[in-house]
């Protein structure tokens, strides 16, 4: 009894034998831990100090250069574990538990991020990982497709852009190409910003990974026809901010009046 009760404690960084059996990749011992727990769902939510918990340390695991062989089999096998303990000896998810788990799939570590965003970003194309979070009933922060993009995981990307759009949120669905509204108002092509917007009105407000929304990057480039688009299609400067980083006297005269 003596030894089940350390299995919850931290070391310095406040890491339980269970984050370092996963960082480890030690499927043997990750089930020798949840099996021997008086309540395993206790030893998903312990944090160490940047906010992780095991199911972070799972998703945190990339294909990077160096990784061994077999590795990203036992990866996914670890989360697999970790995402059955609600289930645990044919317990039913009851309200309770369902809570749960809802509150260790929406845990963010130091950066903000929930374990399904630290997937989302990771180096190689985590898909399992991340539809392994979907069907355990993880939501999808707003930023996590155009996230997954930028680290060239292009079918994370999509994944997380359709499920978002069965969310309620069709703005994000994925449209199929490799470009996006962003890139077509940064370049200051007016024709991809009006094919998209006819689409998908609703990408005229939604802002990249950085923050900075389709007109912030017409104005900033000086592309005065996209910003008239932009904003005919509901884009606003609320703040000024686009205002102040236009790049041209002509990109000012665009958004004046609508600051």
């Amino acid at each position: 009894a003596r030894g089940l009760a350390t299995l919850g404690l931290g070391d310095y960084w406040g890491r339980t034998p269970l984050h370092e059996a996963v960082y480890h990749l030690r499927c043997d011992v990750v089930r020798e831990l949840l099996a021997a727990a008086p309540d395993a769902l206790d030893l998903l939510e312990r944090a160490d100090r940047d906010g992780a918990t095991p199911v972070h340390v799972a998703a945190y695991w990339s294909k990077g250069r160096g990784a061994k062989p077999g590795a990203s089999a036992r990866a996914n096998k670890i989360l697999d574990l970790l995402l059955e303990v609600p289930l645990a000896g044919g317990a039913s998810l009851d309200d309770a538990r369902s809570r749960r788990l809802a509150r260790i799939l929406d845990t963010r570590d130091v950066d903000g991020c929930c374990p399904l965003a630290r997937a989302a970003r990771a180096d190689g194309d985590q898909l399992f990982m991340v539809a392994r979070f979907l069907a355990a009933g993880a939501a999808v922060p707003g930023d996590a497709p155009a996230a997954a993009k930028a680290r060239g995981n292009d079918r994370v990307a999509a994944l997380l852009r359709d499920e978002l759009a069965l969310d309620g949120d069709p703005a994000l669905a994925f449209d199929g190409d490799d470009d996006d509204v962003w890139a077509a108002a940064t370049r200051g092509d007016a024709l991809a910003v009006r094919a998209k917007l006819a689409r998908q009105p609703g990408l005229a407000t939604v802002p990249d990974v950085l923050g900075r929304t389709p007109l912030h990057l017409a104005a900033l480039c000086g592309n005065v026809e996209c910003i008239r688009l932009l904003l005919a299609h509901g884009a606003a400067d609320d703040d000024g901010a686009c205002y102040s980083a236009a790049a041209s006297p002509e990109a000012q005269f665009a958004l004046r009046g609508r600051t």
